[in-house]
């Protein structure tokens, strides 16, 4: 499936909507809803949010969820669970970019609800830029974009691959509870049944080519002439470059000086949505000494042919295990325990002399189905549903 790159988001949705998107912010939806113009990004997920809708109201009707707008509410009554959600995502969309975790959010919502329904608890549901301290009638609390052990609070956010979402106790990334895992629960999967899966999931990821963020497939990509190392750069500013052992950008200057003597080419791609000025003068002045070679093809084409994967933590090393690729992170993630963890120029040239897997291909496997059937959740599979009830009976019953 070739992905067609679309222009960038017009003046419609962002002049026109930007009243739409204002109103769904505070949680305005009918009101949003009626001076929404029909651009792409308002039509892309339509269905789906007036899906949403209408299980909100439903609830509403019946006493089982109740839309708060302030931001400092007052005591909420009776046993709930309170769900912190984005409601700009009620919204059109500013650029097209945010389609598909607009469209992984509300589709987690929509089965968090009923999660909720049928464990016999009322739903308050509260923007995330409102978000007060915890309420003594709250049974538990699901927080959109955080992180941090805190009782009674289980943090959630999209995850690597369009549908799945983490919903953990710790946080996501490297705050997430899989930061400390270890093998044991390895073992009680099945080496066929972790091989069957892999392979159908590897055929999905190689036909279908999906990826969090819109790839550029439309040139045909041309392989290096030599062997070479591909390095996913992430945006400095993300709250996940905290978890780095250091800077992303010592981190490129790193590979690159660590292949300069070798027959290995190193290839960066930059983050889609990156504009940072130190970045892009970095990378020019690493293309110019011949060090580095940049790339905007899509990151299924880098990782396919390359020898190994580089990141501080981002998700696109989680999709190269994907290709059972060796992958080196400098920081801390959920999926580590797959990977080469380099705090050091030392720990980098000894890991890479040779270019190597952390584990063997069977135990990358079984990783790869604890981490996409157990620990992520998705929001596609019938299973969503029982999953996250079984989530808040758990932190429930610890408190």
């Amino acid at each position: 499936m070739r992905i067609r790159r679309r222009a960038k988001t017009g003046i419609i949705n962002k002049i026109l909507n930007k009243p739409a998107r204002s109103l769904a912010k505070r949680g305005n939806l009918s009101a949003s809803d009626f001076l929404t113009a029909p651009s792409y990004e308002a039509q892309k997920n339509k269905k789906l949010i007036k899906e949403c809708r209408v299980t909100i109201n439903s609830l509403a009707k019946e006493n089982k969820l109740e839309i708060i707008k302030q931001k400092r509410p007052g005591k909420l009554s009776g046993k709930a669970v309170t769900i912190v959600f984005p409601f700009s995502f009620f919204g059109p969309q500013n650029r097209s970019s945010r389609l598909g975790e607009q469209s992984t959010l509300t589709n987690f919502l929509i089965e968090a609800l009923y999660s909720i329904e049928t464990l016999g608890y009322k739903t308050y549901l509260i923007d995330d830029r409102n978000e007060a301290e915890k309420q003594t009638t709250e049974i538990l609390r699901l927080s959109y974009h955080t992180y941090g052990k805190k009782p009674e609070v289980l943090h959630y956010k999209v995850a690597d691959l369009p549908d799945y979402v983490v919903l953990d106790n710790c946080g996501y990334s490297g705050w997430s509870s899989l930061t400390s895992f270890e093998e044991e629960p390895l073992n009680k999967i099945a080496s066929e049944d972790a091989t069957e899966w892999y392979e159908e999931f590897k055929s999905l990821i190689f036909e279908s080519k999906i990826s969090k963020y819109e790839q550029n497939d439309t040139l045909d990509f041309k392989t290096p002439t030599n062997k070479y190392v591909f390095v996913a750069l992430q945006m400095r500013g993300d709250s996940t470059q905290k978890l780095a052992n250091v800077d992303m950008l010592d981190m490129l200057s790193m590979i690159a000086e660590n292949f300069s003597d070798e027959d290995v080419e190193v290839v960066v791609k930059r983050h889609p949505l990156c504009t940072d000025t130190e970045t892009a003068e970095l990378l020019e002045s690493l293309s110019s000494s011949g060090l580095i070679t940049t790339s905007n093809q899509s990151i299924h084409s880098l990782i396919r042919s390359c020898e190994a994967v580089f990141t501080i933590n981002s998700g696109v090393g989680s999709e190269a295990l994907a290709y059972l690729k060796p992958v080196y992170v400098f920081g801390s993630c959920d999926y580590q325990f797959a990977t080469h963890m380099i705090t050091t120029k030392q720990d980098l040239y000894v890991h890479t002399h040779p270019i190597k897997l952390p584990k063997t291909e069977l135990t990358i496997k079984k990783f790869l189905y604890y981490y996409r059937n157990i620990y992520l959740i998705d929001v596609k599979k019938e299973a969503a549903q029982v999953k996250i009830a079984q989530r808040i009976k758990e932190e429930a019953a610890a408190l």
